[in-house]
């Protein structure tokens, strides 16, 4: 069934690559679950079907608060236990709490925006991997802090009761509706990242959605901090996680990808011993909806 599979999915990836070059209107390509290991002939884990996940999925900006996912260009506030911050009261919502939470945040411009927001429900559910058990724990271990084993809002309305909207169990993954009246869930604010509302520099403001993806180099190299081997049962070799830092040989343009006091993780099929300094290359998107960033270590993968 591998090889099989192995052959399906190579198949999808030239069909989302012929259907990013002619951009076709109104499709859209969906993620895969994140869950690995097959229990089955024909589950998910056995045809992993969907858009692979960038490496690494989450990275913590320069701020230190928020934290950009580069699997859909979501940008979320880094703290999931709701923090009080300036005039905007924390801790558990209700559902009309949770939007005047947000609008205080807006309000006070936190963090220099203006447009935060409540997340829908779909955005809402794409933070859950469904190949963990925990992922409120998984998230924590991804650049999140604070994340809680609960109920999070959504901005979506349940539309067989209007009085109720869609939360995300963030431990189970399991999605339901609750009474926007119950004071009893946390909320996680979520910027339209970089491919929507994003405002930033002048830079910034050449990337153009949609069509062929195409991306700005950025030469330099990279010093690994730590390397530590992933057990994946799924697949016939161990990967690396390499946690680095970026030195680029020239200034980074786009402010969302400067490198400056940032640590990178990536999973990868090689070792890199720690302490050593590699020659690395940057790639950060300028046209299209792929990964934002993309790290290549030619020396390893020649």
């Amino acid at each position: 069934m591998r090889d099989k599979r192995k052959k399906m999915v190579f198949g999808m990836m030239v069909l989302l690559f012929l259907a990013t070059n002619y951009a076709f209107a109104g499709v859209v390509n969906l993620p895969q679950t994140g869950q690995i290991i097959s229990y089955y002939d024909g589950d998910d884990g056995d045809w992993l079907a969907g858009v692979s996940w960038p490496t690494p999925r989450f990275m913590i900006n320069n701020d230190g608060n928020t934290v950009m996912d580069n699997l859909t260009g979501l940008e979320w506030m880094r703290d999931g236990s709701v923090p009080t911050l300036t005039q905007c009261q924390g801790g558990f919502q209700t559902w009309q709490t949770a939007l005047d939470y947000v609008k205080c945040l807006n309000t006070n411009k936190y963090l220099g925006y203006t447009d935060w927001r409540l997340p829908n429900i779909n955005e809402l559910k794409s933070l859950v991997n469904v190949g963990q058990s925990n992922s409120a724990k998984w998230l924590n271990g991804q650049g999140f802090v604070n994340m809680q084993p609960a109920f999070y809002w959504s901005s979506s309305t349940y539309a067989a009761d209007t009085n109720s909207a869609w939360v995300v169990n963030m431990t189970d993954g399991s999605v339901v509706p609750f009474a926007k009246t119950k004071a009893g869930c946390y909320v996680l604010p979520v910027r339209g990242g970089v491919f929507s509302n994003y405002q930033g520099t002048e830079g910034d403001k050449n990337m153009i959605t949609g069509g062929q993806c195409e991306y700005r180099e950025y030469l330099g190299y990279a010093e690994v901090i730590s390397a530590k081997v992933v057990k994946d049962n799924a697949a016939e070799k161990d990967k690396f996680e390499i946690k680095f830092k970026f030195y680029p040989d020239e200034t980074v343009e786009e402010s969302f990808a400067n490198p400056e006091g940032r640590e990178f993780l990536v999973q990868l099929n090689f070792y890199i011993e720690p302490g050593k300094k590699i020659n690395c290359k940057m790639k950060v998107i300028k046209k299209g909806t792929c990964t934002p960033i993309i790290f290549e270590f030619p020396e390893m993968e020649s």
